[in-house]
C-alpha cells in the first residue's frame, strides 16, 4: 500500500478506535517517513491529546505492516520539554524530520514552541557559547552531537536522515523546524542570521539537566516495551549495524563535530 493511503488509514483508525481520546496532532516520523527504513523496521507514530496524563505506547500491525504509536498527552509533553520528564524521550521526537498527518488548534506551532526549551539547553548549555553567536547550521550540529552523548545509539538514525546523498534537503528540513523554535524564544536573540542566549540568562540550566536524561534510557525501554531482556536485546542488534555502518558513521560524525566546532 502507499504510504500516504496506509497514514491516513493508520490515522482514522487510531482516531475511531480511540474514541475516548481528544487528538491534537498525529505525527509519522522515523526511517519510514525518510523514505529509508530497513526490512524489519516499523513505522514510529507520535499521537499528541489534550487529555492529561497520558503515556501510552502500542505495536499493532496494518496491512501486514508494524507500526509503534506513542500517544502523549500535551500536558506531559510541555513537562517533557521543561523538565525534560522521562529524558526529553517525547520531544526530542521533533528534532528530526516528521509529518503531522493530522493536526488541530495549531498543535504543530505549539509543539514547536515546546520545542524551543529543548534547543536552549542543547545548543547552549555550556560556558563556551556564552554571548557567543551560533550560525543555524552550528547549532543544529551542537545539538545533534549532544544528543548523541546522551543517547549514543542516535548516530544510526542520523546516518540514514543526513547519509551524503540526502544531507542538503534533510538540513532544509530540519532548519525550518529549527528556525521556528529559536524564533518563539525569548531567551535566544537573533542578529544577522546568528543566534545567542541572551545576556544575563542563568547560562547553567540547572544541574539536574544531564542527570535527567542519562538516566533514562535504561528506565525507559525497561518500563513501556514489558520485555524483561529487551534492551540486552536492542544493544546487541544496535551493535551489529554500527559495526555494519562505521564507516558512514564515521562520516557522519565527522561532519557534525566539525560544523559544531566553536
Amino acid at each position: 500500500m502507499e504510504k500516504e493511503k496506509l497514514l491516513n488509514l493508520y490515522k482514522k483508525r487510531l482516531i475511531s478506535s480511540r474514541s475516548e481520546l481528544k487528538f491534537l496532532g498525529i505525527c509519522v516520523y522515523g526511517t519510514f517517513y525518510i523514505g529509508k527504513r530497513s526490512k524489519n523496521s516499523d513505522i514510529d507514530i507520535i499521537a499528541i491529546c489534550e487529555n492529561k496524563g497520558i503515556e501510552e505506547h502500542n505495536r499493532e500491525f496494518l496491512e501486514g505492516e508494524e507500526i509503534h504509536c506513542t500517544i502523549i498527552s500535551y500536558d506531559l509533553l510541555k513537562k517533557d520539554a521543561k523538565e525534560f520528564y522521562l529524558g526529553s524521550l517525547y520531544i526530542n521526537k521533533f528534532i528530526n524530520p516528521h509529518l503531522f498527518i493530522y493536526k488541530e488548534k495549531n498543535i504543530q506551532c505549539k509543539v514547536y514552541h515546546l520545542l524551543k526549551y529543548f534547543l536552549e539547553k542543547y545548543a547552549f548549555q555550556d560556558i563556551f557559547v556564552e554571548n557567543k553567536p551560533l550560525s543555524i547550521e552550528k547549532i543544529i550540529s551542537r545539538v545533534y552531537l549532544l544528543h548523541l552523548n546522551n543517547f549514543p545509539h542516535y548516530i544510526l538514525n542520523l546516518v540514514k536522515i543526513f547519509d551524503k546523498k540526502d544531507r542538503l534537503q534533510s538540513l532544509s528540513e530540519v532548519k525550518k523546524i529549527f528556525l521556528q523554535s529559536l524564533n518563539s524564544s525569548k531567551n535566544i536573540l537573533s542578529k544577522e542570521g546568528k543566534y545567542f542566549f541572551k545576556s544575563g540568562k542563568d547560562n547553567s540550566f540547572r544541574p539536574f539537566f544531564h542527570e535527567k536524561i542519562r538516566i533514562s534510557w535504561w528506565q525507559i525501554y525497561q518500563n513501556y516495551r514489558g520485555e524483561k531482556n529487551f534492551l540486552i536485546k536492542q544493544i546487541k542488534k544496535e551493535e551489529k549495524n554500527i559495526i555494519k555502518n562505521k564507516w558512514a558513521i564515521k562520516k557522519t560524525y565527522d561532519y557534525f563535530s566539525e560544523n559544531g566546532r566553536i
